[in-house]
């Protein structure tokens, strides 16, 4: 028998309701991911798109996967020599434009 899809909203309800411990949890991780810096998605995402894990991303950069995690968690601070870092490993540049922001 095929399930009807419910809508994102009717499922986090019914959740909260039967599991409240996984909803609080679902909704922590949706608001981490919601508030992570822009630049660490398109991080994370230059290295999807070369086709390498975090563990082979750290060899390059010789530096530990566990901090590479951390980094695209937006779990740490990093500096932007780091960011240049991984980008470059990667085959990316990092470009700064700037743009002036409407006023509301």
């Amino acid at each position: 028998m095929k399930k009807n899809l419910i809508s994102w909203d009717s499922m986090m309800e019914e959740m909260k309701e039967k599991n409240p411990k996984r909803y609080k949890l679902i909704m922590k991780e949706t608001q981490r991911l919601i508030n992570r810096p822009h630049i660490i998605a398109l991080m994370e995402n230059a290295r999807w798109e070369s086709d390498l894990s975090q563990s082979e991303l750290s060899r390059k950069l010789n530096l530990k996967q566990s901090y590479i995690s951390r980094i695209e968690k937006g779990d740490c601070d990093i500096r932007i020599s780091t960011v240049i870092k991984y980008l470059d490993a990667l085959g990316y540049e990092l470009n700064i434009i700037k743009q002036y922001k409407k006023n509301k």
